[in-house]
């Protein structure tokens, strides 16, 4: 008698444990469902992002070309597509202080066919066509990008036409650039991404104690309703 109860008791056991085994397998199998589903989720967004971070990266560095192309050949007409309806400045920083430093605002109407950076006031600039010294459409122009570099910003408004506006604030300018190549200081052309859609591209660098010279080409631009901009270009010399 209590042989059969037992050799039941037992038959309960083995059947409530396969019956669990099932249900963990069950579940084990819904579970990876669960984690194969939500992985194909995730590839489709990180590949967008990708594609969009290149995208990104791609129209930057066309911004460059384009500008060094317009210099190269001179075209005027694809000039004046690279800057906006408020004019582009021409700054020259005289680092030993020679000569008094130059800015000129130029109204994008003004723009010569030679690229020469005038003004109707006869205020003649930078010739675009001898900006960074030597061909570099065909190389491949790196972005730099970091947490300093996100947080540093001109405080200038480019788009006033007033060259009195920026005068006031060359040498904060100038300090800025020099914080800026400070962080890849490579005598290459190189962009730099900065605060709220600034960047620069610039052919410059800072020279070794105890003289530190410091001398390039810059270009700023700007993001503006998807399309990169012109603002100011400048040569420390």
């Amino acid at each position: 008698m209590y042989l059969r109860i037992l050799m039941v008791t037992m038959m309960l056991v083995i059947i409530i444990s396969a019956c669990d085994n099932k249900n963990e397998i069950r579940n084990t199998s819904k579970e990876s469902n669960i984690e194969i589903n939500n992985q194909s989720n995730y590839f489709p967004k990180n590949e967008n992002v990708n594609q969009n971070a290149h995208k990104k990266d791609h129209d930057i560095q066309e911004s460059a070309v384009n500008f060094l192309k317009a210099g190269s050949i001179p075209d005027s007409k694809l000039f004046k597509e690279l800057i906006g309806t408020e004019g582009i400045y021409s700054i020259t920083y005289y680092i030993d202080e020679r000569e008094p430093h130059r800015v000129i605002h130029v109204n994008k109407e003004e723009i010569r066919d030679d690229l020469v950076l005038a003004n109707a006031e006869n205020k003649a600039g930078l010739s675009v066509t001898s900006l960074f010294g030597e061909p570099l459409i065909d190389l491949e122009i790196p972005i730099n990008t970091s947490n300093l570099l996100s947080n540093i910003s001109f405080d200038v408004n480019w788009r006033v036409k007033d060259e009195a506006v920026i005068e006031d604030k060359l040498n904060w300018i100038a300090d800025i650039c020099k914080t800026i190549i400070l962080t890849n200081n490579e005598y290459a052309p190189q962009i730099f991404a900065l605060k709220d859609n600034f960047y620069v591209f610039t052919y410059s660098s800072i020279g070794q104690k105890p003289f530190d010279e410091f001398t390039g080409d810059w270009m700023i631009f700007e993001l503006m309703e998807n399309k990169y901009v012109i603002l100011a270009l400048m040569k420390f010399t």
